[in-house]
């Protein structure tokens, strides 16, 4: 027996432990495939095979995303996962797999994720947990856990990346990433020095401090030769505390090497890591914080507001925020156009911003369009006040005046200029007495 044998062994009777102190049940599961669904951004029909226990309720869901190719059909993650006790959802990137549309390297796409999950609370309510939405991500599907976790901070409880790629410049740059040239090219838009904003709005580790509320977890091989273990070492940079670091490097018993997890692999074994904290539900913090400053790598959308700038893979910019006062876009990219949408407020109502009136839909959105040049203030976002000077005037009835009136008015009149008079002679005869 090897020494690398017996470490596996040993590691394999750890994580059998584990699970019976957590009390880890293996459920028996069903599975649905090809569950078509509309992405939101873009209108393209999209497509999601799901796995759970449809005798149970509650169950966390976790979301898996494919690599940068798109090969991901013959993995059985999302069944060994609803073996766990999750509501496990493959979903299939636009442009693969029966999905519509072209895939944009991390960039419209990031939000079909969104509406996949979205779809599911709507459809599956019975069976899942809605405060409960995990991700995990392998390589591509890696990066795009980046962009979910930076354009969506408050929406995971917990995010695992896989050898992800959180710069697409760099990654381009790299020597096994430009044999990737050409199709990054086609869908970024071109070359990093050609396109930098359309980069800079794929450059997800500038927004890893908007997330200080997800368990984030990311595992790499420092031999990684497809994705190089700088690209998580950036996201891990910003210094956050729930951001945990797994490497493996050449050598040690358990490594994280490059693909999927297959049944007998390594990767299935990093799974064990997080499966016991996701059924347990425990997440870093709950809410986003009420001010602060986000990086804007497209768009951001949280419980409280959502910003675009131009089609949300050219432009990149700095949002400084207060829940309930002003909202000031920065771009880096130069002028953008952007999208505003306020939530959460009086439905079919009025609201004064910058001064002027602007209504609420049906569901307490407010909308704010235009341009940013180097830097655009929103708000503050306030409701009229009753007869405050930014609220229409009360109209007041009138009717026509009356003899009486008339006359009352020319007694009003005559005592006033009377009381003037005497107090214009007052100095003077005071004066005369001296």
């Amino acid at each position: 027996m090897t020494k690398t044998t017996k470490h596996k062994i040993i590691l394999g009777c750890t994580i059998v432990l584990t699970l019976l102190l957590t009390n880890q049940t293996v459920y028996a599961f069903t599975t649905e495939r090809d569950i078509l669904y509309t992405s939101t951004l873009d209108n393209l029909t999209l497509k999601i095979d799901v796995s759970y226990d449809e005798n149970a309720t509650n169950q966390p869901v976790i979301l898996i995303l494919g690599g940068h190719n798109g090969t991901f059909s013959g993995t059985d993650i999302p069944e060994r996962f609803a073996q766990y006790g999750l509501f496990a959802a493959k979903v299939y990137k636009r442009g693969f797999n029966g999905s519509q549309g072209v895939s944009d390297d991390s960039g419209r796409e990031v939000y079909d994720i969104i509406d996949a999950s979205e779809y599911i609370k709507e459809n599956f309510s019975e069976f899942i947990d809605e405060e409960n939405i995990n991700v995990v991500g392998y390589s591509g599907g890696g990066g795009n856990v980046f962009g979910l976790i930076t354009k969506f901070p408050d929406y995971f409880n917990t995010a695992i990346s896989f050898f992800g790629i959180s710069d697409y410049a760099s990654w381009y740059n790299f020597n096994t990433g430009a044999n990737r040239g050409e199709t990054i090219q086609t869908r970024v838009g071109s070359i990093p020095e050609e396109v930098l904003d359309n980069y800079s709005a794929r450059a997800h580790y500038l927004g890893a401090s908007n997330n200080p509320y997800t368990n984030i977890q990311l595992f790499h091989d420092a031999q990684d030769a497809i994705v190089p273990i700088e690209q998580s070492y950036l996201f891990r940079g910003s210094g956050l505390d729930n951001i945990v670091m797994n490497v493996s490097n050449e050598g040690d018993a358990i490594r994280w090497i490059h693909g999927y997890p297959e049944n007998g692999t390594d990767l299935v074994i990093a799974e064990k890591m997080f499966i016991p904290g996701i059924v347990q539900g425990i997440r870093k913090k709950t809410e986003l914080a009420e001010f602060g400053t986000l990086f804007v790598p497209g768009y951001v959308k949280t419980k409280d507001f959502f910003i675009i700038l131009g089609d949300g893979t050219n432009e990149a910019g700095n949002l400084e925020y207060d829940i309930d006062g002003t909202f000031k876009i920065t771009t880096v990219t130069g002028d953008a156009e952007f999208l505003f949408k306020r939530y959460n407020l009086e439905p079919d109502s009025e609201y004064i911003v910058n001064n002027t009136v602007i209504q609420t839909d049906s569901s307490g959105t407010l909308t704010i369009s235009g341009i940013v040049p180097n830097f655009y203030i929103i708000g503050p976002i306030e409701m009229p006040k009753p007869n405050g000077p930014s609220s229409r005037p009360e109209l007041i009835p009138t009717h026509e005046l009356s003899d009486n009136d008339f006359i009352g008015l020319m007694k009003i009149a005559r005592n006033i200029i009377v009381s003037f008079i005497t107090t214009l002679l007052e100095p003077i005869r005071f004066n005369f007495n001296i």
